[in-house]
């Protein structure tokens, strides 16, 4: 659960709704999953924005405070019934729809969205999903996704056991092939950890503190109140950078 002073970003989702993501997974992972849509954030204003995949939708809603549009798509219908009930926007609208089977007309976008999607799907459709993505971008369009990263997950001297919910998982390199085959224009970038965040997980990992009360353990209090910049999207991409991220167009 989520605790301590939230940013700004965070504060805006928890002063609109309750009972929401941000307080209900750790903190660290909220807030990965959080800069994907910061650093969204600038290249969907002003714009008509399509997010596949959307999860509790918090996201949708997040981009749709900079977008002129946000249409927000998920395969599963509750999660489109919940969305719909919680998020709620003139500019924004929640659909039941396959990301294999988009049911736009063509250049219908000009930015596409699908966070941590692309393990999920079958990896004998990515043809067919990356097909259709580009189907209903605009000319200038761009897509922009983001996926675990492999090299990051297996751990040294760990025996690697893949997410059961994924189907394919990445590194770098094979995420870059995977989008080129498809797109002329491929950036990728990096979800990073900060220099603090990552000697806090070093001071975890080696129990000096583990004995301590919470009140007084400075791990845990700053695992507790971590801040949001110590998630930053950068333009390089190495090994043990938790997610990866993209942009691509042409």
């Amino acid at each position: 659960m989520v605790n301590g002073s939230y940013g700004e970003d965070v504060d805006f989702i928890v002063r609109e709704h309750s009972g929401i993501t941000p307080e209900i997974c750790e903190r660290p992972f909220f807030l990965k999953h959080l800069a994907a849509y910061k650093f969204a954030k600038d290249i969907v204003r002003g714009r008509k924005v399509l997010e596949i995949g959307f999860g509790s939708g918090y996201g949708s809603y997040y981009l749709s405070q900079f977008a002129s549009e946000v249409v927000a798509v998920d395969l599963f219908e509750k999660n489109v019934s919940a969305a719909k009930a919680k998020w709620k926007e003139s500019n924004l609208t929640f659909q039941t729809m396959d990301a294999c089977d988009l049911k736009f007309e063509e250049k219908s976008f000009n930015v596409v969205i699908a966070f941590q999607l692309i393990e999920h799907i079958p990896r004998e459709l990515y043809p067919v999903f990356l097909k259709n993505v580009k189907k209903v971008l605009g000319d200038e369009g761009e897509f922009v996704l983001s996926t675990p990263n492999l090299e990051n997950l297996k751990k040294k001297g760990v025996k690697y056991e893949k997410n059961t919910h994924h189907d394919l998982e990445f590194t770098p390199v094979q995420f870059r092939e995977m989008l080129a085959a498809e797109f002329v224009n491929v950036e990728m970038f990096g979800v990073n950890y900060s220099v603090r965040q990552k000697i806090f997980m070093l001071l975890k990992k080696s129990g000096i503190f583990k004995h301590f009360p919470n009140a007084i353990n400075p791990v845990r209090w700053y695992f507790d109140n971590m801040p949001e910049k110590d998630f930053v999207v950068k333009k390089d991409v190495y090994s043990q950078v938790p997610d990866i991220l993209a942009i691509v167009s042409g």
